[in-house]
Parts: C-alpha cells; structure tokens; sequence
C-alpha cells in the first residue's frame, strides 16, 4: 500500500459515503469510519487509517458528525488514551 511506501502511519480521508460507522482490519492496516450524515444520503463520512503498530493501540473512537472522528490511542510516556475527549 501507499502508506508503507511514503512511511506514513495515520492516513485521514474525507467523503467515504460509507452507510455506518465502524473499524475493521484490511491487511496490517486498522480502519476506522463514520457513518454519512442521516439526513444528507450520500454526502460526507470520514475513514482514518492506522499502520499495524497504531492500530493495536486504539482504545476507542467517537463519531462526532459525518465529517469529524475522534480516534482514541494509547500513547507512551504519558497515555492520551486516558483523556476523556469530547466533540
């Protein structure tokens, strides 16, 4: 994949029009992805993709709209993952 050759880890990709929200694993690669807005079929959803190593330390996520996620990981010295985060 792209990412592995550009050495990316964290991939965000807007418009996904996908019906519901989600995570699934294709590959080595963790994909998380919100739903389209109820009332706009069609339009907006939003996917992050997560290299292996990253994908293992997701602790949640939250769908905040059609176009916003908030991808909770687990971080090192100090857990992030711990935060409560809000929309």
């Amino acid at each position: 994949m792209e990412m592995e050759k550009m050495n990316v880890r964290v991939l965000g990709m807007a418009e996904m029009r996908w019906p519901d929200n989600g995570d699934i694993w294709s590959g080595d690669y963790h994909v998380i992805h919100t739903g389209m807005i109820e009332k706009r079929r069609g339009q907006a959803g939003v996917r992050v993709v997560l290299s292996k190593e990253l994908g293992r330390r997701v602790k949640g996520y939250v769908q905040c709209s059609g176009r916003v996620i908030l991808v909770k990981i687990e971080t090192k010295p100090t857990d992030t993952g711990k935060n409560r985060g809000t929309c």
